[in-house]
């Protein structure tokens, strides 16, 4: 009986005796895989995304002293790049020159205006709302109501904004008749003419 056992096992381990150790030995690599070099692939991705991060950072840091290292021409292009950008300022002399620009482009795009007054009474009575004029830059808020078009609406605030003025407030509501009523405070910046 033993031989036969003997025989059979001999039999059996021939046709699958190796698969079985070749299975086995492919689920432990496997598993090495999964419990070791996931992992260690993982980390080695973190590794080399803050590497590149701090490579960028270093590029940044060497730019920017490059571009500073010599302050009196940083200083001068900086000066000219704000004489570039002084132009594109409205030159407005009072607040009444910064009410007629706004209210030329609220025409232009169809908007009708309700009312457009100065807040700047406003703005010197809170502490906060003080603006101060330096170098020639005056800043005028004005505190209004327009109506209109929805889409004639954005125009008119884009063309606001791309005319140096800028939209401190605004609460929109749509009215029955279709259009939109808008209430806003606007920054309109200019030179003043005197300067």
């Amino acid at each position: 009986m033993k031989k036969k056992i003997c025989k059979m096992w001999d039999y059996h381990w021939k046709f699958y005796g190796w698969p079985l150790v070749l299975l086995l030995a492919l689920v432990l690599l496997l598993w090495a895989v999964a419990a070791v070099g996931l992992p260690s692939y993982r980390e080695y991705l973190q590794l080399r995304g803050l590497a590149r991060v701090t490579e960028q950072q270093v590029a940044k840091l060497q730019n920017f002293a490059l571009s500073h290292s010599d302050y009196d021409s940083y200083m001068a292009g900086k000066s000219k790049e704000l004489a570039g950008l002084r132009p594109k300022l409205p030159q407005c002399r009072d607040g009444t020159d910064a009410q007629t620009m706004v209210q030329q482009l609220a025409v232009a795009q169809g908007v009708q205006i309700d009312s457009l007054e100065s807040a700047e009474h406003q703005e010197k009575a809170s502490p906060t709302g003080k603006q101060a004029v330096q170098e020639g830059l005056r800043v005028f808020a004005l505190r209004g109501e327009a109506q209109g078009d929805y889409y004639a609406v954005l125009r008119w605030l884009r063309q606001l904004e791309s005319r140096q003025a800028r939209v401190r407030e605004l609460k929109l509501q749509g009215t029955a008749e279709g259009m939109v009523k808008a209430q806003l405070v606007i920054n309109v910046y200019g030179m003043n003419k005197n300067s």
